[in-house]
């Protein structure tokens, strides 16, 4: 039996059909804290992609045993698409917070690479007074 398609050509042949294949979205841009008070952080970011879906906002601690940071598992907040700011809140007095954020999209089925990250330490909650 002859074969007419090599295994490239069916593959390539795929590819030129169906257009190229989908891609993560590009990485944010520089994560800052703008303002914070004794129970929120206002957090800003750049928009650098085209093809997102939304933004995912993960946190980060100091590991002492692995002496690095570590990201959460899961997302503590999420925003959709072209959103550039969140306001987190319900956040306890006098603590420092470490966030990074994350372009994703379903189509790659993944997440871009991490923004910068960025901490910030509410405020102190001032001592009511009789």
């Amino acid at each position: 039996m002859k074969t007419f398609f090599k295994p490239f050509s069916i593959a390539a042949a795929i590819f030129l059909f169906c257009g190229s294949l989908n891609s993560a979205p590009s990485q944010p841009g520089d994560l800052q804290h703008i303002s914070n008070t004794t129970n929120s952080i206002t957090w800003i970011w750049q928009d650098n992609s085209d093809n997102e879906q939304g933004f995912r906002c993960y946190g980060w601690t100091w590991d002492d045993s692995l002496k690095r940071y570590v990201r959460t598992n899961e997302p503590l907040w999420s925003v959709n698409a072209n959103i550039t700011s969140f306001i987190e809140s319900g956040l306890a007095p006098n603590t420092q917070y470490g966030r990074l954020i994350v372009a994703w999209n379903n189509d790659f089925i993944g997440e871009s690479p991490y923004a910068s990250y960025d901490s910030s330490r509410n405020q102190y909650k001032k001592p009511v007074l009789f």
